[in-house]
């Protein structure tokens, strides 16, 4: 009987990031609703590490999707947007052949790309401005530091994972962002705690 409840857990936990996955494929195929889509993913997963239970997985998924579109959606132009300069510069660099120029675009690339971990996982925890979105981003991604390398490792695995076998598309996905966002909410709670004890 214990084997089994166990084995019906698992298989219970693994229907619901399968399901959360699929979800999320379908609503990222127009383009424009990725960033949206990806927000209403983690807001689900932010609710299952708080130990929330959702009756309604699709559900909340909808809402979550309708209710910070406009949000969401800001905050990943403006992230293309910068990605988009960088990339530009450094193609004027190789007309230019700028050393300094090269060196602080590598500095800048790397800054973003830090940032960029915790991008998704602040823009659900906090009910902030889209401004302190990325400055608290980027303030994570440097006090941190030790969390946000953690998150760059599994992303890259899961990029690894990804261009070897392209069929764990269908559930991996939404399993590395729970992941993502565990190690994103030790941070949220380590400069809460000492913020806490400064005051």
């Amino acid at each position: 009987m214990i084997i089994n409840s166990k084995f019906h857990r698992i298989m219970e936990m693994f229907s619901k990031y399968f399901f959360l996955n699929i979800i999320w494929l379908i609503m990222c195929l127009p383009i424009i609703t990725i960033f949206p889509s990806t927000s209403a993913m983690f807001s689900i997963i932010r609710k299952w590490t708080m130990k929330e239970e959702l009756a309604n997985i699709a559900g909340e998924f909808f809402y979550q999707f309708k209710s910070n579109f406009f949000k969401s959606f800001i905050t990943g132009f403006i992230w293309i947007f910068i990605g988009f300069v960088i990339y530009l510069y450094f193609l004027i660099n190789l007309e230019i052949s700028s050393t300094i120029l090269f060196y602080l675009l590598v500095f800048l690339c790397l800054g973003f790309l830090l940032m960029s971990v915790y991008l998704i996982p602040v823009l659900v925890h906090y009910d902030i401005s889209i401004i302190k979105v990325y400055k608290f981003s980027i303030i994570y991604s440097i006090s941190q530091l030790q969390y946000t390398l953690l998150n760059c490792l599994f992303i890259s695995l899961f990029g690894i994972i990804i261009y070897l076998q392209p069929f764990f598309c269908l559930f991996l996905f939404s399993i590395f962002a729970h992941l993502i966002y565990f190690i994103c909410h030790k941070s949220f709670e380590n400069v809460s705690k000492k913020t806490n004890k400064n005051l």
